[in-house]
C-alpha cells in the first residue's frame, strides 16, 4: 500500500504518462470521462482532461496544451491537478422555425 494520497498517486502517474490520461486511455486505477477544450491561442488550446478513481469515485482534472500546428507538440509542463465535481444542469434551446403554409 503505497503511503501517497490519492491526488499524489495521480500527479506521479500523470507527470510519468500524461498523454495516456489525455489521450483518452484508462489504467493505474483512473479512468479517463472527458475532455474539455478551452480557448485557442496563436499556438495552442487549452485542453482540460477529466479522471475519476476507481477506488474513491472522484474525479480529478488536469489542463495540457494542445498544438495547432503540425510544428507545436502538445505539451504538459507543469499540471495542476486538482479535485473537481460533477455537476449537472438544465440548458433550454430555443429555435424558430419557418410555419408550414
Amino acid at each position: 500500500m503505497s503511503d501517497l494520497t490519492e491526488l499524489e498517486q495521480l500527479k506521479a502517474l500523470i507527470d510519468t504518462g500524461w498523454k495516456n490520461f489525455a489521450y483518452g486511455d484508462d489504467g493505474d486505477g483512473f479512468n479517463h470521462i472527458t475532455n474539455e477544450e478551452g480557448d485557442d491561442r496563436r499556438w495552442s488550446r487549452t485542453i482540460t482532461t477529466i479522471v475519476q478513481s476507481e477506488a474513491t469515485e472522484l474525479f480529478y482534472a488536469f489542463d495540457w496544451e494542445h498544438g495547432l500546428t503540425e510544428v507545436q507538440e502538445n505539451e504538459c509542463d507543469w499540471p495542476d491537478v486538482r479535485q473537481v465535481e460533477r455537476r449537472e444542469r438544465v440548458v433550454t434551446v430555443v429555435d424558430y422555425v419557418e410555419v408550414a403554409k
